[in-house]
């Protein structure tokens, strides 16, 4: 009868080490804590539960650091964006002061215009063509020319020499001369 039982017993005690081993149904927890109470086995059981918990606190610490380091990686990535950023936003300021500045030396050069505009507008016809016609640049005149009243400006053109009237016209329509 005894040799009977032995395969029984063996087969039993293989599936209880493999229900405990692969941890089915948390068995392997509540099969700990029993094997903890006989004082016998409680030194083995102990060890194992701490070398256990050691090797889970040390997949966390692996986790953790891992996670430090790509957010540690991240941060150097945000840094590097964001000195990048404060890097382009001097350029536009330095841009924005350049526009600025030549904004306000047009609007001086357009205030010059308009003065000028009004001392040829008072001037007889004549003389003012003699002048116009003295000036080494022709964009000049033609600016001047262009922002005068038009009765002005024709009586002006009609008493300078024909060929620079001619080229002063030309740069009025926007054509370049060279």
């Amino acid at each position: 009868m005894r040799k009977r039982f032995f395969p029984f017993f063996l087969i039993l005690a293989v599936a209880a080490g493999v229900v405990v081993y692969f941890n089915f149904f948390n068995i392997k927890d509540a099969v700990i804590k029993q094997l903890s109470s006989i004082p016998v086995v409680k030194n083995v059981v102990v060890s194992y539960s701490l070398s256990s918990t050691q090797e889970k606190i040390a997949k966390e610490m692996d986790y953790i650091r891992s996670e430090k380091l790509k957010l540690q990686q991240r941060e150097n990535q945000l840094n590097a964006k964001e000195a990048d950023i404060k890097t382009q936003q001097e350029k536009l300021m330095k841009l924005q002061k350049s526009l600025d500045d030549r904004e306000k030396l047009l609007n001086s050069k357009e205030v010059q215009i308009k003065d000028l505009v009004k001392y040829y507008e008072n001037m007889d016809p004549q003389s003012a063509a003699s002048i116009l016609e003295k000036m080494q640049d022709s964009n000049q005149v033609a600016l001047i020319l262009k922002n005068m009243q038009k009765s002005s400006a024709a009586q002006i053109m009609q008493n300078m020499n024909p060929d620079t009237a001619a080229k002063i016209t030309q740069i009025m329509m926007g054509q370049v001369i060279q």
